[in-house]
């Protein structure tokens, strides 16, 4: 068995498992991302030759270097958001420049005076700062 073919193995073996709480799937996403990015080095013997088809993505936007934990984080924040608001409806908002602004300021000095999570969704705040600003980014691109 190659070492591509371990780490698959491995990665399977981590996602069948069950976890108890976000904290336990948090680090075996990170376990998981660790070993994809192993698969990436070259392993003895493959530094120069490539066998495989070239693709070139110089430029590109490189996803995988997106940490998992974060985004699980603000994935559930917008979760939160859909079920009290309805999916999406933050596209909607009126003042959305001002709005969003203010909450992302709001839930930064929340976690910076000590309050790691919100207390009406139970996620950390950096999460709900986080979701905002890419809320202004996304408005602001369209």
């Amino acid at each position: 068995m190659n070492i591509n073919e371990k780490i698959t193995e491995l990665q399977s073996l981590f996602l069948s498992l069950r976890f108890n709480g976000q904290a336990e799937e948090a680090a075996a996403i990170n376990i998981i991302t660790k070993l994809e990015s192993l698969r990436l080095m070259p392993t003895h013997g493959e530094i120069t030759e490539h066998k495989i088809g070239k693709k070139n993505d110089d430029g590109k936007a490189k996803y995988h270097l997106l940490p998992l934990a974060a985004l699980e984080q603000v994935s559930l924040v917008l979760m939160h958001g859909a079920q009290k608001y309805g999916e999406n409806n933050w596209q909607q908002v009126e003042g959305w420049q001002h709005r969003y602004y203010n909450a992302s300021l709001r839930h930064l000095f929340q976690w910076k005076t000590g309050e790691k999570c919100d207390s009406e969704s139970g996620i950390g705040h950096l999460a709900h700062a986080i979701c905002s600003l890419m809320f202004l980014i996304e408005k602001e691109r369209s």
